[in-house]
């Protein structure tokens, strides 16, 4: 995984995907963690960023998706348990397989990063973000509202 750390900055290269069905929006968390997040991981050494997109997915919600388009390229420089870190994120509008036509509103499913981290995944009605702590909060209306082209964001913690 391209995630390093240099002069006390941990520095990592993710990729993510924007699972859109039905006014809904599949975000995950860690348990230990409040924030919600989009599902996705590092990139490998050697590996496109959407070919590991496509992989975290398929590894932590079994789901196969589709890439539609590459939507944010993120900058985000953001402190976690006292640790600063800067991340470049891929953020990836995919089409979910067709077997995903019933959500379970409000009920949560479970998986594992394979460092045996426990997820919590649910899908949010996407008029209900705004009231979420979802990270990068650029997401909380961003989400709702996807440009039409490729964005670049640069997202700053208020703490960094």
């Amino acid at each position: 995984m391209i995630a390093f750390e240099r002069n006390g900055l941990q520095f990592d290269f993710r990729a993510s995907g924007i699972v859109i069905h039905c006014d809904h929006v599949l975000l995950v968390r860690i348990e230990q963690f409040p924030s919600w997040f989009l599902p996705g991981g590092h990139v490998e050494i050697g590996e496109l960023a959407d070919a590991a997109m496509i992989r975290e997915m398929r590894e932590e919600t079994g789901m196969s998706v589709e890439i539609d388009r590459l939507v944010w390229v993120v900058e985000n420089f953001f402190t976690l348990d006292g640790k600063r870190h800067q991340e470049l994120g891929f953020f990836y509008l995919v089409t979910p397989p067709p077997e995903v036509t019933q959500l379970d509103v409000g009920k949560e499913f479970y998986s594992k990063e394979e460092n045996g981290t426990p997820l919590i995944f649910r899908w949010h009605r996407l008029d209900t973000l705004k009231d979420l702590n979802i990270f990068p909060s650029f997401l909380k209306t961003g989400l709702c509202a996807l440009p039409t082209s490729i964005t670049h964001i640069v997202q700053r913690d208020p703490t960094d």
